[in-house]
């Protein structure tokens, strides 16, 4: 039964080799998005003469100062633990609300189960910058604008949702 389903698509090849053209076309556009990447790659070798030149130098005497810089500066090194320490807190705050959030919503039989799994995918469909606004204002509100719980609490907002859903997912596979 199985074996008369294939047999029509045993002739048929879906990884044909495509034409030159394809080919120059996709190495073309790949090179329209690594350029810049390449440039700034480039430019990061550069002192501040040549890398500001006009026009652009391409033969240039590299130099390793800049990267020095970055690491000299402890204000790149304050961002970078605060960036890591935030996303720590932030994720793991996250799953320790979304897990069991998910768990209840998957094993549990409660009336509007339906409605807030809905609700919570609506939240995963908006995009971030379309409540920009709305966080600043509450922030405001709170006076918690530039700080720590304040930066933590729209990161968890955006986390447990997305959290929810896929343990949801995974909870759902799990036979009971």
């Amino acid at each position: 039964m199985y074996k008369d389903m294939y047999k029509k698509t045993e002739n048929v090849s879906f990884w044909r080799r495509p034409g030159w053209k394809t080919t120059v076309l996709t190495y073309f556009i790949a090179l329209l998005f690594v350029f810049p990447v390449f440039w700034v790659f480039l430019i990061s070798f550069k002192n501040a003469v040549d890398a500001f030149a006009v026009p652009p130098k391409l033969i240039f005497r590299p130099v390793l100062e800049n990267f020095l810089n970055v690491f000299r500066n402890n204000f790149f090194i304050h961002n970078y633990k605060n960036s890591f320490l935030l996303a720590s807190v932030s994720t793991l705050f996250s799953l320790l609300l979304g897990v069991p959030g998910a768990y209840a919503i998957t094993r549990f039989n409660f009336k509007g189960r339906k409605l807030l799994s809905f609700w919570i995918l609506v939240t995963r469909m908006a995009p971030a910058s379309a409540m920009v606004v709305a966080y600043f204002m509450i922030m405001n509100k709170l006076n918690m604008i530039d700080t720590f719980p304040g930066l933590l609490v729209v990161y968890m907002s955006f986390n447990i949702g997305y959290i929810i859903w896929m343990v949801r997912g995974f909870i759902l596979a799990v036979p009971i």
